[in-house]
């Protein structure tokens, strides 16, 4: 008898930067996630004159936060999203399998709010790339 060629493998993704909601079906829908806790120390808090530190890249070691406080950022966390930052707030995670950055901070790609969980989300890289439209939201209509 032949043996059975292996199914060409498919890259897997990184885990999630928190918690993740899967589709009402089951299936895979928009994915977001929320640290519980930022994964850097927080140092003393920085007058509101330093802000311009904030436009710094992030890989200068630390970062100011929304709140105005300086916070050191791990050399070797993974960074995700167009800003190139760690991961910190409400993410959304793009819907192509083999997308690089895979997950974005909403106000880093336009978006105040999750799109519904019914919606495919692709990020701008990806959005050019399968020609998916201006926002990069997809409709998925219902199986009922």
């Amino acid at each position: 008898t032949p043996i059975p060629e292996a199914a060409p493998s498919r890259r897997r993704k990184r885990p999630a930067p928190g918690p993740v909601s899967s589709g009402q079906d089951g299936g895979a829908a928009v994915s977001y996630g929320r640290r519980k806790a930022k994964p850097v120390k927080k140092k003393a808090s920085v007058p509101r004159d330093h802000e311009q530190e904030s436009s710094l890249p992030p890989n200068h070691g630390f970062r100011i936060d929304e709140d105005g406080v300086r916070e050191e950022i791990d050399a070797n966390e993974p960074r995700y999203c167009v800003c190139g930052d760690v991961s910190f707030g409400t993410m959304i995670c793009c819907e192509n399998p083999d997308c690089d950055r895979e997950w974005f901070h909403l106000n880093c790609v336009g978006l105040s709010e999750v799109p519904s969980r019914t919606a495919k989300w692709y990020c701008p890289d990806c959005r050019v790339k399968f020609h998916k439209g201006v926002d990069g939201i997809v409709r998925v209509g219902s199986r009922r």
